[in-house]
């Protein structure tokens, strides 16, 4: 290990929150306690890339543990939020070009993506 202590967890925690791409970090063997895993749990919050942290042989318990665990859920699920909303930003970008494409065409929208015919009176027309 590197002999980290709690307060230097704690200045390495305000470091990783600058690193959202970060996916490996290896931290065993040092004296982080549940002090240190605390901060570093804030930490983990802005690291949704980490697949990879060893905090094995410190004198973590399972208050510690239990902080790190639910920050990197946190993380984890606001990944997946960002993904989605990605995801449905180019669905919707997609839809629009589709549209544009149907109407250049002159045919409506409807027709192109074989929807039926309640779904113009449900969204308004064409």
């Amino acid at each position: 290990g590197n002999k980290i202590s709690d307060a230097g967890a704690k200045a390495l925690a305000e470091a990783l929150k600058h690193l959202p791409n970060l996916t490996y970090l290896n931290l065993n063997n040092n004296s982080i306690s549940d002090s240190g895993a605390t901060a570093l749990a804030e930490a983990l919050k802005h690291l949704p890339n980490l697949t990879y942290l060893n905090l094995i042989n410190n004198k973590l318990t399972s208050e510690g543990e239990k902080a790190l665990a639910e920050a990197k859920e946190e993380a984890r699920a606001k990944k997946g939020k960002a993904e989605a909303e990605a995801g449905a930003k180019a669905t919707a970008g997609d839809l629009r070009k589709v549209v544009a494409q149907a109407k250049a065409a002159g045919n409506s929208y409807r027709e192109v993506l074989k929807l039926p015919s309640y779904i113009d009176t449900l969204q308004g027309g064409r």
